[in-house]
């Protein structure tokens, strides 16, 4: 979107795509929606990424040194985790506040016109958020543990091979697209 700022990048999502289809991330990226999910899950450190919560550290870990408040703060900490990647994906991939088919209304000097519209935008980002939240936990229940082998071929031998040629490819579209 031609861009780091996630406001451009929101700001850019809000357009059509042959009159009729939101250009949000997911429809122009969906390999780097697919990278971006593998990855924020394990960086979260959710199940079947979750390797240093494995079955040696469930007796004896950090889950019976802390108890009360400050196991409570310690997974409040690990479900923030998951709000803020989950924000940030519908952010860069879902159009973030944007509400899809709905021009956001100008005023005259260039800024945004406030009003009833900006209640359904934060809703719509509070909607998408949630979404999001919904699929981490989806992943989270449908697929089983991983080892660290397995982790670092994934990460290695394909995320990596995958993602340079995500990025050669879409480098490669925007040239021609000038």
């Amino acid at each position: 979107f031609g861009s780091l700022q996630l406001n451009d990048i929101i700001w850019g999502q809000g357009e059509l795509l042959w009159g009729w289809l939101p250009k949000w991330g997911i429809v122009v990226q969906p390999i780097g929606f697919v990278l971006f999910m593998v990855a924020a899950v394990a960086e979260v450190k959710r199940a079947p990424f979750d390797l240093p919560e494995d079955e040696s550290v469930l007796g004896a870990g950090y889950f019976t040194e802390f108890s009360a408040m400050r196991f409570a703060v310690f997974a409040l900490g690990e479900f923030i985790g998951i709000i803020v990647m989950s924000a940030l994906a519908a952010c860069l991939f879902l159009g973030g506040w944007q509400i899809p088919w709905v021009d956001t209304p100008l005023l005259a000097d260039g800024s945004v016109d406030y009003g009833w519209l900006t209640v359904m935008q934060v809703l719509t980002m509070v909607v998408k958020t949630l979404f999001m939240v919904f699929l981490f936990q989806q992943i989270r229940w449908t697929f089983p543990r991983i080892r660290y082998d397995q982790l670092m071929k994934l990460g290695w031998v394909y995320m990596l091979p995958l993602s340079i040629a995500n990025l050669v490819v879409t480098a490669f579209v925007m040239y021609l697209a000038r």
